[in-house]
């Protein structure tokens, strides 16, 4: 399936407010571009409502700045679960990433907040990038967990090693493309808990 990655820049360009798509694209594992782009219409229509005079280029310049800072934690988590996924769920005759792609199964179907807390990020209903590392932080320990059973061998251990070294090479280039900082403390930290969750709760 051809697919593109497209981590969100701000746009400067006036008259102009880029959304779905066209703003930030990631894979389609997840069937994810919809309930992103939905997301960001919510965002906007919150911060939109309540200026009078569209017509004011510097409000409505600070609007999407605060769009964007807003939208961060929701796209981000998305983004990565779903660019992660794409390479986690492919088949291969390569031992620890087998591992890694048995241990996701087993996770998502071993029930309790495990299941239910990957179903919400899957989701969207928590779009918490914290939730999202600690839960592929999980898949990874517990899949070392799996190949290292029943006895830690030394090639057991050197394939564990391996699929640490693969979960990093997974997660983290999508930390940095995504910004971690802006991900895990967004600037107005503030009025995304207020505007967003308030939102999605209506």
């Amino acid at each position: 399936m051809p697919t593109k990655k497209m981590t969100a820049t701000l746009s400067e360009k006036k008259g102009v407010i880029l959304l779905g798509d066209a703003f930030n694209m990631r894979h389609p594992a997840i069937a994810s571009g919809m309930m992103v782009l939905l997301s960001d219409i919510l965002i906007l229509r919150r911060l939109l409502q309540p200026l009078s005079n569209l017509g004011n280029a510097q409000k409505i310049s600070q609007v999407i700045k605060s769009f964007y800072d807003i939208r961060k934690p929701m796209s981000a988590t998305v983004n990565t679960l779903g660019n992660a996924f794409s390479q986690v769920l492919v088949a291969s005759t390569d031992e620890a990433k087998e591992a890694m792609r048995q241990g996701c199964y087993d996770y998502l179907s071993s029930g309790g907040f495990r299941t239910s807390g990957m179903m919400a990020l899957l989701g969207g209903m928590n779009p918490r990038p914290i939730s999202l590392i600690y839960h592929l932080c999980a898949i990874t320990l517990s899949s070392i967990g799996h190949l290292l059973s029943p006895f830690p061998s030394p090639l057991r251990i050197w394939h564990s090693l391996r699929l640490f070294g693969l979960a990093m090479k997974m997660l983290v280039p999508h930390l940095k493309a995504e910004g971690v900082s802006q991900m895990l403390f967004p600037v107005n930290a503030a009025a995304y808990s207020k505007s967003y969750m308030a939102a999605t709760a209506l």
